[in-house]
């Protein structure tokens, strides 16, 4: 009991967007109900994260929105199309009574455009325990199948173990560019370049969280990072097919314009896991 008290509140002083405290209450839905009102307000013309730009249809057709019906409220999270059956989210997306969810593929908005389909079948990964600390951040949405297209494309999957710190990568999401800022009339997907940085220079920012089954990105140039309702989505390395998918976004500073490292679950680390269940 001591432990699970100590560990909450340093999760409180650090922690942004994982749901080991009600992420769908505090977050998704606060969120995606500002959201729906944002894509009911606004013409769009098909073309979130802080900071960061306006991401053009097409240019990540990997990506995938998720929207949650929660008892309180529709919430939000992002994903990775990685097979036509199957995508990658965090595991903190599936907790707190969630039951179902959408998937949204193609679509630069969340609640409308492109193609959408249910699933009431997510399994997360076994060793993930929000009360214990935030590894194993991962899960495996099972959909109907999707056929693929110039905008809906799955992403490869990182598999070597080469040296990744240094490298430039990729963030996308929905999800708002700073804490307490207000949706923007234009709101949609986002998408900023960052790089890997060590784990030991990652737990300096972020505590004993870190482990070597994460991989972490400094904050980009204008303070971007991943932020509320991120969670779930993308870090990928190159574009195209030729793009990789290297983490899904799990946890960062509360404070998501402060300039703090991002942690995100290690898509290599999980290859065997992963692929037993495509």
């Amino acid at each position: 009991m001591k432990k699970s008290v100590i560990l909450c509140a340093l999760l409180s002083s650090v922690i942004a967007f994982p749901s080991n405290f009600n992420y769908h209450k505090r977050v998704g839905i606060p969120f995606a109900t500002r959201l729906k009102q944002i894509e009911l307000a606004s013409d769009f013309d098909g073309s979130r994260i802080i900071g960061g730009d306006h991401a053009p249809l097409g240019a990540y057709p990997h990506m995938a929105g998720l929207v949650i019906p929660m008892p309180w409220g529709d919430s939000a999270c992002g994903a990775s199309l990685i097979s036509h059956t199957r995508a990658l989210t965090a595991a903190h997306c599936w907790e707190d009574g969630a039951t179902v969810l959408t998937v949204v593929l193609g679509s630069t908005t969340l609640f409308y455009g492109g193609v959408r389909v249910n699933s009431s079948t997510v399994i997360n990964h076994e060793g993930w325990n929000p009360r214990q600390g935030l590894e194993h951040d991962i899960a495996v949405i099972v959909m109907p199948w999707v056929g693929f297209n110039d905008i809906i494309q799955p992403i490869n999957l990182h598999t070597g173990s080469n040296h990744l710190e240094g490298a430039w990568v990729t963030v996308a999401g929905y999800g708002i560019t700073r804490r307490g800022a207000s949706l923007e009339p234009n709101q949609s997907l986002k998408h900023f370049t960052t790089q890997i940085i060590s784990n030991e220079e990652c737990s300096a920012k972020l505590g004993p969280f870190v482990t070597d089954r994460m991989v972490c990105t400094r904050s980009g140039p204008n303070k971007d990072n991943p932020c509320n309702s991120d969670s779930g989505g993308p870090l990928s390395l190159g574009t195209g097919s030729r793009g990789v998918l290297i983490g899904v976004v799990s946890f960062g500073s509360i404070n998501c314009e402060a300039g703090h490292p991002a942690a995100f679950a290690k898509v290599s680390y999980y290859i065997p896991w992963i692929r037993a269940l495509l």
